[in-house]
């Protein structure tokens, strides 16, 4: 069994964006590289599509994969243990990319935080029956 307590804390600190079911969003404070598979979660989709939609930006030339892809190492320890993550760049492009309910309101929270509006706006509509 290894000895998982020797690597340093500082190796898991990258910021993984969340949401939840009802497309409520929490942004990290530090840095955003995700896994295809973070980024499938979040968008609700299969990472298969994740995926193709990465290879199919970079073929495209649309971003460039030194710019947007990193490796990021598991374990110090092993150096061949790499995991392969995408800054937010790359994030905000799949959410365009990939249609989703959930791409649809990470589109929307970006939109809304650029032009500086609340980020989940609340409408209230009140309704008059009249009687028959």
């Amino acid at each position: 069994m290894r000895n998982f307590s020797m690597i340093p804390k500082d190796v898991f600190e990258r910021g993984v964006i969340r949401m939840t079911e009802g497309g409520i969003i929490s942004m990290p404070d530090k840095d955003v590289w995700m896994t295809v598979d973070e980024i499938a979660d979040m968008l609700f989709v299969q990472s298969s599509i994740v995926f193709r939609a990465i290879r199919s930006i970079y073929k495209k030339g649309i971003a460039h994969e030194e710019d947007t892809h990193g490796s990021f190492r598991l374990f110090p320890y092993h150096p061949d243990w790499n995991i392969d993550v995408y800054n937010l760049e790359m994030v905000i492009r799949l959410a365009y990319a990939i249609d989703s309910y959930n791409s649809l309101k990470f589109r929307q929270y970006i939109m809304n935080k650029l032009m500086g509006r609340p980020m989940y706006e609340n409408v209230c509509l009140t309704l008059e029956l009249s009687p028959r």
